[in-house]
């Protein structure tokens, strides 16, 4: 059992004479490669200086499914003899998006330089205006930054509902109520700051009383 990196460069050789009788190394590849090389890397492993050896894959369909978006029914909407051409497919789409993203990413990173350089340039020459109005266009830039489309938040109260604390309780009760409904509530205020951003609010309550109260001891909610 090896990782992937010892697929590249790693030399495996078979010095037992029964299993060379019995068709030699057999290398199984549990996880699609990313790129065909490191496949053809992977399986060179195997009938290594003229000897016998043989190769196969066995994937899981779920990571299939979330790293190269082929659909769970990938194998039954093709024929077998199409599995491998369906595969690597999958495998080329994936490879183009990676590659889309970091040429857009050195875009921006080119284009961040170019900036940069050019409010130096304004500082040597003492350009003060011109200076200002590109830092103030850097600035703007990195607040521009991708976020996320929706962001999850989980909140836990813990609440001391002893004999000694009942007279507080509707006050509490009121004052996580605020919390979490109504114009000043946490999700409200998030939504007038953060416009763009989706937010999901977790909420957990656990109330505790005296350790004589037994099971009833915690009372609990979530939702």
């Amino acid at each position: 059992i090896s990782t992937a990196v010892f697929g590249r460069g790693t030399d495996f050789f078979c010095k037992d004479e029964t299993i060379q009788r019995n068709g030699g190394v057999h290398v199984i590849q549990t996880f699609l490669s990313e790129e065909e090389s490191e496949e053809i890397q992977i399986m060179g492993r195997t009938s290594r200086q003229g000897k016998k050896g043989s190769y196969q894959m066995i994937l899981l369909n779920s990571d299939l499914e979330e790293k190269f978006g082929l659909a769970r029914e990938w194998k039954s909407t093709n024929a077998k003899k199409d599995w491998y051409n369906c595969l690597s497919n999958a495998r080329k789409k994936h490879r183009d998006t990676v590659c889309d993203e970091i040429e857009a990413n050195i875009a921006a990173a080119t284009e961040k330089d170019c900036n940069t350089h050019c409010y130096f340039d304004a500082l040597l020459a003492s350009d003060k205006k011109a200076a200002s109005n590109i830092f103030s266009d850097i600035y703007t830039s990195f607040k521009r930054e991708l976020v996320p489309s929706s962001i999850e938040l989980d909140l836990a109260f813990l609440i001391d509902i002893t004999g000694s604390m009942t007279p507080y309780t509707h006050a509490t009760a009121a004052t996580i109520k605020n919390m979490l409904f109504g114009s000043g509530s946490i999700v409200s205020k998030l939504n007038i700051n953060f416009p763009k951003i989706e937010f999901y609010l977790r909420v957990g309550v656990m109330g505790f009383r005296d350790i004589d109260d037994g099971s009833q001891q915690f009372s609990e909610s979530i939702s």
